[in-house]
């Protein structure tokens, strides 16, 4: 309910080998930040990726009401507060307005 920002990480790798010390690794940082009513989270990812990767995507689940859910400037429909974020190399930006 507070306004401000927050960092994580999440690294990916094949959980086995030591490959990622050669880039084969996925790193996503995801920054989240409010102001006032309005909630960005930003997503960035590095490194080569690798073999065994499997995962489809993020799942972003909202507590509360919110309203113009977009991701990267498009609008989304979002079913009972959650936005399927598909896998992407790319970074991502996903916008909310949050309802008083």
């Amino acid at each position: 309910e507070e306004d401000g920002e927050t960092v994580s990480f999440l690294h990916e790798d094949d959980g086995r080998t030591f490959a990622f010390q050669e880039g084969r690794f996925l790193l996503t940082k995801f920054a989240v930040c409010r102001r006032r009513q309005e909630l960005v989270i930003r997503g960035s990812s590095t490194g080569d990726g690798f073999f065994e990767f499997a995962r489809k995507g993020f799942s972003v689940r909202f507590h509360g009401n919110i309203s113009e859910i977009c991701l990267d400037d498009q609008p989304l429909q979002s079913g009972k507060g959650e936005v399927v974020i598909p896998h992407t190399n790319r970074g991502f930006v996903l916008q909310a307005k949050i309802i008083p």
